[in-house]
Parts: C-alpha cells; sequence; structure tokens
C-alpha cells in the first residue's frame, strides 16, 4: 500500500513529456514490482491460510526441512527486517528428507515464526535449529521475547483465543492441524519475559528396522504419517 501511493504520488507529479517528475522512471518500475511482489506474498498467505483451514486432499514429495524452513525465513524478511530482529539458523547437516506437503509445512512455519517476532522487542532474537533423532525430525523456533504467561498457556492453542489486539487466534490451532495431517506435533515451552520455544517434532519417512533371525516374519513398518503403529 505505500509503494502504491509514492508511485501514485509520482505520477500525479509528471508532466506529459516526463520532464519534472519527483521520480525517476526507475524509482517507478522499482515501486511497482516491490508492490506486485508484496501482493503476491499477501496472495500466498491467504490461500495457504485457507487451505490450512480446510485441508483438501494433502499432495506429498519428498522434501529437505532445512530448505522449507530457509524459504520459510526468506519469505517473511521484510518483517523480521523492519522489527531488526536477529535470526540465527543452526540447521542440522545431512538431515533426511522427508514426505510433506511443502505449503502446508511453510504455513505452520510462518505461524510460529510472526508470534516469535512479534513477541520480541527491536533487536531481539531468533534462534532456529533442525536436528533428527532414531525416529523424528526435529525443528525449534526460539525466541526470548516476553513468553507466555501460565494461565494463557492452558488455552494458546484453542482456536480463537488470542491477546493480540487484531489476532484471530487460529494461528496454533491451524499448526496444529498441519501438524496432524503429517503425523506431527507441536511442543511448547515458554517463560514469562525470557521467552518461548516451539518444538515440532515430523516422523521420518524411513524407521530402523531391526535385523531379522532367519524363519522370522519381516516386521511391518508403518507407513508415514501413521502415529498408531510404533518404530519397530
Amino acid at each position: 500500500n505505500i509503494h502504491l501511493q509514492l508511485l501514485e504520488r509520482d505520477l500525479r507529479h509528471r508532466e506529459p513529456s516526463g520532464a519534472g517528475n519527483s521520480g525517476s522512471d526507475e524509482d517507478l518500475l522499482e515501486s511497482v514490482r516491490i508492490a506486485r511482489s508484496e501482493v503476491g506474498r499477501l496472495d500466498t498467505i491467504i490461500n495457504q491460510f485457507l487451505g490450512a483451514v480446510r485441508p483438501a486432499h494433502t499432495v506429498r514429495t519428498m522434501a529437505s526441512i532445512n530448505t522449507v524452513v530457509h524459504e520459510s525465513l526468506a519469505f517473511l524478511q521484510p518483517e523480521i527486517k523492519d522489527r531488526d530482529v536477529i535470526v540465527q539458523e543452526e540447521l542440522g547437516d545431512a538431515l533426511p528428507l522427508i514426505p510433506a506437503n511443502v505449503d502446508q509445512l511453510k504455513q505452520a512455519f510462518y505461524n510460529l515464526i510472526k508470534n516469535a517476532v512479534q513477541a520480541l522487542t527491536h533487536g531481539g532474537i531468533l534462534r532456529v535449529t533442525t536436528s533428527r533423532s532414531d525416529t523424528h525430525l526435529q525443528v525449534s523456533f526460539e525466541d526470548n521475547g516476553t513468553g507466555i504467561s501460565v494461565e494463557d498457556m492452558a488455552h494458546i492453542t484453542e482456536p480463537y483465543f488470542t491477546r493480540k489486539k487484531n489476532g484471530t487466534g487460529l494461528g496454533l490451532f491451524i499448526v496444529q492441524r498441519i501438524l496432524h495431517e503429517h503425523g506431527g506435533h507441536l511442543e511448547l515451552l515458554s517463560e514469562p519475559g525470557r521467552g518461548t520455544t516451539a518444538r515440532i517434532l515430523l516422523p521420518l519417512a524411513e524407521r530402523r528396522v531391526r535385523l531379522l533371525g532367519s524363519g522370522e516374519e519381516p516386521a511391518a513398518v508403518p507407513p508415514p504419517g501413521d502415529t498408531k503403529a510404533g518404530a519397530p
């Protein structure tokens, strides 16, 4: 909206010959480019939001969690930069690919990143880490912001619960719904005045299978996202 206002102002001051305008053609083109980019960004957010609230058939591909994290942070870079937040990325090496709907995972990450950034004062720190265990990939978003009170923690994932003036109260609800679709879950740890850690656990596509003795039937390996069967 700001760039469109600047563009409108400069166009109003342009003379038919192009002389005397307050901004060069390059400046005007840059304003158009930024405005179109921001409109596209907002359109993507809205579509992903609606897709998370009304999930359709989940199409999954083998995805790199580090790539999804890095692209999510890059997507929200304007907001991160505006609040002067320092981002520390500590992404694990050689993490396995997992079956995922990348757009939905990005929406979950967007919500957690935005929550962290909004809880931070200018110059605050957001630490993002990825790692793995034998059964899960772990993604953590840790901030040193205001934290969440004990009373609010009891209701924080309920739909429409929010302390934000313009909040919808659907952010963490959507995160949980997306993670459920991927067989994962969310853990929240917070200390008022010291910050909050949002930890995502996503099941690996490959599970360790024990060596079988002769004559034994192979152990059944649950499909990705199956939370009812344990890892063999």
